[in-house]
């Protein structure tokens, strides 16, 4: 942002007449500018946020950039950074039609006798991958923290902010913390 920086030093200099420019003169008037130094410091940061902040986007890979340089700071390991996971898709269950209590559909297997069956009152089998945790879904997407140095009750709200701010309408998250060891 060299744009908004000001060297103060120089400006001093230039502002101060040459019959007048003796050490002593000069550093006395440096000191008086240096809480002017001081604000355009935190003035160039706040631009730099705001520049920031006006190209964000949700995109993942720019979002993961945006919270990575923003929340670095709190990382136990500096090497670690927050990633963004999408829910895994389980699958649509699979429900028979004409059912008016919409019990999901019994997958049958090859061997099985299709004609035999009339009433769904049997334990059906879910149409889902083995494996799944129907809870999984609780969230469109998942942000992976690394070890933090903070009480979470600090963290979470603020990183929550940031995450609600610059999210899609309609998606929900889910925030993981990785504990210490």
């Amino acid at each position: 942002m060299s744009r908004y920086s000001i060297n103060f030093d120089r400006l001093v200099n230039m502002l101060v007449p040459y019959f007048l420019r003796n050490r002593k003169y000069v550093l006395f008037l440096q000191s008086l500018v240096s809480p002017l130094q001081k604000t355009n410091s935190k003035f160039l940061d706040f631009a730099r946020e705001k520049k920031i902040e006006a190209s964000m986007t949700s995109q993942v890979i720019l979002f993961t950039w945006y919270l990575n340089q923003k929340y670095q700071k709190y990382f136990v390991d500096k090497n670690d950074s927050i990633e963004i996971e999408d829910a895994i898709d389980i699958g649509v269950p699979i429900y028979r039609k004409k059912d008016p209590n919409l019990t999901p559909c019994t997958v049958w297997n090859i061997d099985d006798s299709w004609d035999s069956v009339i009433g769904t009152d049997e334990e059906p089998k879910l149409f889902y991958y083995q494996q799944e945790n129907l809870t999984i879904n609780k969230a469109s997407f998942s942000v992976s923290v690394p070890e933090i140095n903070i009480p979470q009750e600090e963290f979470v709200p603020m990183i929550a902010n940031t995450i609600k701010e610059y999210r899609i309408a309609g998606k929900t998250f889910q925030i993981k913390i990785s504990e210490s060891k």
